[in-house]
């Protein structure tokens, strides 16, 4: 999936990622990598958190851009997550953006991604949807 970097959108001042898909009345926007990379989706005219995997594969779109433009908000929003981080999630298609959000968050999580990565897939995979706090995906890691 390539979406039309027109649809998309980079602050650099607050390190928001967001994506308009008008077509689809979808608008979603991607904080920091420092800030958990928590997903809001607009609702009517309010920002919701999104707690489902939107499953957009950012590092495909992230490695299309790289090569042909980039300046790209997706590049520009991309390029500050970890590049050892970058290669072993972009390994799955489906789930990346809660494979990103786990490790962003817990240490731990880190270490797994790089020791049991389909094992932190699978934990991924369950919290898919649900809203978890640090200490609950700790408990799934321990």
């Amino acid at each position: 999936m390539i979406i039309d970097k027109e649809l998309t959108d980079y602050s650099s001042q607050d390190d928001v990622f967001s994506i308009n898909l008008t077509s689809f009345d979808v608008y979603l926007r991607y904080h920091s990598w420092e800030r958990g990379m928590t997903i809001e989706r607009q609702d009517s005219m309010n920002w919701v958190q999104e707690y489902d995997d939107p499953d957009i594969p950012l590092l495909k779109l992230y490695d299309y851009y790289h090569q042909i433009d980039m300046d790209s908000p997706v590049h520009q929003y991309i390029q500050k997550i970890p590049v050892q981080v970058r290669e072993h999630v972009s390994k799955f298609d489906y789930l990346q953006t809660s494979l990103l959000q786990c490790v962003s968050r817990s240490q731990r999580a880190l270490e797994m991604l790089y020791e049991s990565p389909v094992l932190l897939w699978i934990i991924a995979n369950h919290l898919n949807g649900k809203p978890y706090s640090v200490k609950q995906l700790a408990c799934f890691i321990t």
